[in-house]
């Protein structure tokens, strides 16, 4: 198979993937939304935006890092331990932080 039909064939499924992730994403919501009513979305809403700020600090790249050296070698499964320990001790130290030791 060439390279660009392959291309092609990865943009499409990626796409559609894309497509089927937000639109369950938007019904989610609304779903959500009905069903916990004006107050109850709203601390929800609250709540997923302060956690997510954190989230930012437990990836710290890790993701991308992981992305690039697992597509350059053929066995990453010591590269994966260590991400996860990494971020661990990501999320380790912000609950630290949380208590206010640092």
């Amino acid at each position: 198979m060439r390279a660009s039909k392959l291309a092609v064939i990865n943009i499409s499924w990626l796409l559609s993937s894309d497509v089927v992730s937000k639109g369950l994403g938007f019904f989610i919501t609304i779903l959500l939304a009905r069903y916990l009513g004006d107050a109850g979305y709203g601390q929800f809403a609250f709540a997923f935006g302060f956690a997510s700020l954190f989230l930012v600090f437990v990836d710290f790249g890790t993701t991308k890092y992981f992305t690039v050296e697992a597509s350059t070698r053929k066995d990453f499964s010591d590269l994966l331990g260590n991400i996860l320990i990494l971020k661990l001790f990501f999320v380790k130290s912000l609950r630290l932080f949380k208590k206010g030791y640092f």
